[in-house]
């Protein structure tokens, strides 16, 4: 989240809107965006509603939690690119992203 907070003007540019999506509670979302002086949302899925229907769920890992993904959904709602990370702890940069959306 903090690459993305790093490059935050740089989507906005863009009018992209970033929204991180988490198992995690409410609660605990609002501390992480606080702590991290993140500009953008991070909204909860403890029922793993969105990890299920986008098909995202790492089932080997405790808790059934997501892999880590990145989509690129248009205004209209339709995904026009997704960058997806096989383990957990791998992330696509904010960088990497930035340029992928440039070459379109």
């Amino acid at each position: 989240m903090q690459g993305l907070q790093s490059q935050y003007k740089e989507f906005q540019e863009r009018n992209i809107e970033i929204l991180a999506i988490v198992v995690d509670p409410p609660s605990e979302n609002a501390k992480v965006k606080k702590k991290l002086k993140l500009d953008f949302e991070i909204l909860s899925d403890q029922k793993r509603e969105a990890i299920r229907s986008y098909k995202v769920e790492n089932k080997t890992s405790k808790g059934a939690i997501a892999h880590p993904v990145k989509y690129l959904i248009n205004a209209e709602g339709y995904i026009q690119k997704a960058w997806l990370n096989d383990g957990v702890t791998e992330r696509t940069s904010a960088e990497n992203l930035l340029k992928d959306i440039d070459q379109k």
